[in-house]
């Protein structure tokens, strides 16, 4: 078997790092969360972060027991009873809402019986989405045979799993007795696919952005103003349009990532002052952007959301990387090509008594048989 071994702040300086694009982002990140701690860099998120070390790979792991007001990307509650509530409460058709309501109350007070949450993550962290390496069967053995020695009354959980970009990942899963839960619809372009590009509504875009008032620039680390306001419109779109359960940062994660270009950060300005910033990161081939922020309180005509998305477009073109987009506007995303797909977390119970295991059975057969369809038409 593997060797796979853990860290934390007691054994940290004894990791060898990876020297590869990965390991050394890996480094940059990972060892200020766990010497300083994770609440040190996030508001919302409560968890006890290891490293995991196996084969070439450092991978992030969290453990959870009941925080069930945390977010959810490390909270299965807060994933399909807080954010389904904050969903529910926005749909016009009264009978609908008021049903949904009662189906996930109901549903949660029956996942709090089974411990949804005492739960080891994977490969998180701790941004909404996460990228995977391709992990082979025999590693995934390895992984779930060493955390159910080490954690045996935790679920072993690996989030943000799909069959696009990490076929093998999710086969290797699946022979290892993983039950794949549906979670949301994702999207992808495809550099490589040229109708993308030679389409009308891209040249559209290409031309939206090449003639808009706005100033493309780089964020300034060094600004304390540019750090507070790009902040400030993660917080307005990802907090207080959508929900309060999306990981909050603060200004020392932003610092962190920028003083560390970990991420990439394009900003939109208007007389010096910015409307809009996407940051963005590649891992194992998948470019993603995982802070994205605008002025709100501008009209969407303005076209404030379609011009960073044209930003996002360009440098993953630019990057020959596949583009992962994320959820949401899947209208906007589908008549631009984007190619849509369903994102699933991978959970093994088989180790935990019959009560933890039916709770999570029961999520899998609603989410998986019903709320897919959901899923795709909203």
């Amino acid at each position: 078997m593997t060797e796979i071994k853990l860290f934390d702040a007691t054994n940290i300086d004894e990791l060898v790092w990876p020297e590869s694009q990965e390991g050394l982002f890996a480094k940059k990140l990972l060892v200020p969360l766990i010497q300083n701690g994770v609440d040190a860099y996030f508001k919302n998120i409560k968890t006890t972060m290891k490293l995991m070390s196996i084969d070439s790979l450092i991978l992030p792991i969290t453990i959870n027991d009941e925080e069930m007001d945390n977010s959810y990307v490390c909270s299965f509650y807060s994933y399909y009873i807080g954010l389904g509530l904050n969903a529910a409460e926005n749909l016009k058709n009264v009978f609908l809402k008021n049903s949904l309501q009662v189906l996930l109350k109901a549903l949660g007070r029956f996942l709090k019986l089974g411990k949804i949450d005492k739960v080891v993550s994977i490969n998180n962290w701790l941004f909404s989405t996460n990228i995977h390496p391709q992990l082979s069967k025999e590693q995934v053995f390895s992984i779930r045979t060493f955390i159910q020695n080490q954690f045996p009354h935790h679920a072993i959980v690996f989030r943000s799993i799909n069959e696009m970009e990490e076929y093998s990942c999710v086969n290797a899963l699946k022979n290892n007795q993983f039950d794949l839960v549906a979670t949301r619809q994702i999207f992808f372009t495809d550099p490589k696919t040229p109708k993308v590009f030679e389409s009308r509504l891209f040249k559209s875009d290409l031309k939206f952005l090449q003639t808009t008032e706005y100033e493309l620039a780089d964020l300034d680390a060094k600004s304390q103003d540019e750090l507070s306001k790009s902040l400030a419109l993660y917080n307005a779109l990802y907090l207080d349009k959508y929900s309060l359960f999306n990981p909050q940062l603060n200004e020392k994660l932003i610092q962190l990532l920028a003083d560390q270009k970990l991420f990439t950060f394009k900003t939109l300005k208007k007389n010096g002052q910015i409307e809009g910033i996407v940051g963005l990161y590649s891992m194992y081939g998948t470019m993603i952007s995982p802070f994205f922020g605008y002025n709100t309180k501008i009209s969407e005509q303005v076209g404030l959301y379609r011009l960073l998305s044209t930003i996002l477009s360009l440098e993953a073109k630019n990057r020959g990387e596949l583009f992962h987009q994320s959820s949401g506007a899947s209208f906007y995303k589908s008549i631009r090509k984007a190619t849509a797909s369903l994102e699933y977390s991978a959970v093994y119970t088989k180790h935990l008594p019959f009560n933890r295991r039916i709770s999570w059975k029961a999520l899998q057969a609603l989410m998986n048989h019903f709320a897919i369809r959901w899923m795709r038409k909203y």
